[in-house]
């Protein structure tokens, strides 16, 4: 396994960068009908 680096580090990046960030969040987890699908479609994203 890969040893932790103890300190935050960061890239450095000449010119435009863009970070799509994806997630769901499930508010009401006894709706089961309303969030499978989606959890069923993303499954193999």
């Amino acid at each position: 396994m890969a040893s932790m680096v103890p300190k935050r580090v960061a890239a450095t990046i000449g010119g435009d960068f863009v970070a799509f960030l994806i997630g769901v969040r499930i508010n009401k987890p006894w709706k089961i009908n309303k969030w499978l699908p989606v959890f069923l479609a993303c499954r193999g994203c």
